[in-house]
């Protein structure tokens, strides 16, 4: 016969180490108290207070906290794979090293928590607050985060391989249109829910980016539509994943490995490329004026039609990309590696060709027009009716 807590007080109470599986503890009040080492398998936990109770190593297996309150609660190390935390409020609670394997989060409040270190594999987070939200570390291995608000979220050396972030949001402004400071911790007026105004004194230097996803495994990664604007992916490996229509706009790819990527309707303005790699990536049609694409790899990529107007690919290398048609007017191209590449077409009007390597490459119609094309090799180029 399950135990019958329903409604009941334990505020403060010592339940460390108690066997509780399959207790009906729904609309209880634990807040404060201590369940470090508990066992809640399939624990009936709906609607509960656990306002800073301490779960702690605590097995929570298949337990239901759907629209628990868990704010400041101490999860560190708990078991709580398939549970159900659907609507739950987890602002501030420390989960670090938890294990929530397929655990659903659907709507949840995480905002602020700490998922250090988490297993979050396979895990619904569909739709859930992850403003500042500290990821660090975190196996996010087929973890849905489809329109999960995630600004300002710390996902540094993540594992996100296959993880879906769909319509997600990873800028600094929140999904309601406010602005979330990493300075002061402050999500501004206009937010909704327990967020409107929230701040804190913590003072990290940081000065308002998006989500930082530095070094993290987004490979094969749904990010269809997802807002990525001046988010941190400094080498972040982002191999085959999709980008289709997401907001790239002041990005930080620096070392980023893009590598078949989709980047179908992506928007790129204003994203630093520097040492980027985008082998065999599709750019055709981009808007990639006055573009870092310094020391870019960017290797059989598709650039035709694309506006490199200003952009500067100095030691770059485009063996083999396919530049029909693309703008390259005032483009800084200094020691660029265009060994068989086609630029058939391209406007090349005053780009700076200085030492480029452009053997074998098609530029025939291309307009070279006041290029500088000192100490270029054009040998076994195709200059048909280009003009010079």
């Amino acid at each position: 016969m399950p135990q019958d807590f329903a409604g009941k007080n334990f505020n403060r109470a010592n339940l460390d180490g108690r066997d509780l599986r399959n207790a009906d503890m729904s609309g209880a009040s634990l807040r404060d108290a201590t369940l470090c080492a508990a066992t809640l398998v399939h624990a009936n936990l709906i609607s509960a207070d656990l306002t800073g109770a301490r779960f702690v190593d605590a097995n929570l297996i298949g337990a239901n906290l759907t629209g628990a309150n868990l704010t400041g609660a101490e999860l560190g190390s708990a078991n709580m794979s398939l549970a159900d935390l659907k609507d739950a409020d987890l602002t501030e609670a420390d989960l670090s090293r938890a294990f929530m394997i397929g655990s659903s989060f659907t709507g949840a409040v995480l905002y602020k928590a700490k998922l250090i270190l988490v297993d979050l594999k396979s895990a619904d987070l569909t739709g859930a607050n992850l403003i500042f939200a500290d990821l660090t570390n975190a196996d996010l291995t087929q973890t849905n985060f489809s329109n999960a608000d995630l600004a300002c979220a710390d996902l540094i050396r993540t594992n996100l391989d296959g993880a879906n972030l769909n319509g997600a949001n990873l800028s600094k402004y929140t999904s309601a249109g406010g602005t979330a400071d990493r300075s002061t911790r402050t999500v501004a007026e206009g937010t909704s829910g327990v967020f409107q105004g929230l701040s804190t004194d913590d003072d990290d230097n940081d000065t308002g980016r998006g989500a930082d996803l530095s070094s993290s495994n987004l490979k094969y990664a749904d990010m269809t539509g997802a807002n990525l604007s001046e988010a941190d992916l400094v080498r972040s490996d982002l191999t085959g994943a999709n980008l289709t229509g997401a907001n790239l706009v002041g990005a930080n790819l620096t070392g980023a490995d893009l590598t078949s990527t989709n980047l179908t309707d992506a928007d790129l303005s204003s994203a630093n490329m520097f040492r980027a790699i985008l082998t065999r990536v599709d750019l055709s049609g981009k808007d990639l004026t006055r573009a870092d694409l310094r020391y870019a790899d960017l290797r059989a990529a598709d650039l035709s039609g694309a506006d490199l107007t200003s952009a500067d690919l100095t030691d770059a290398t485009l063996t083999g990309a396919n530049l029909t048609g693309a703008n390259l007017t005032d483009a800084h191209l200094r020691r660029l590696n265009l060994t068989i590449a086609s630029l058939t077409g391209a406007n090349l009007f005053k780009a700076d060709l200085i030492s480029a390597n452009l053997t074998g490459a098609n530029l025939a119609d291309a307009s070279l027009t006041d290029a500088s094309l000192s100490r270029a090799d054009l040998s076994g180029a195709d200059l048909t009716r280009a003009d010079l």
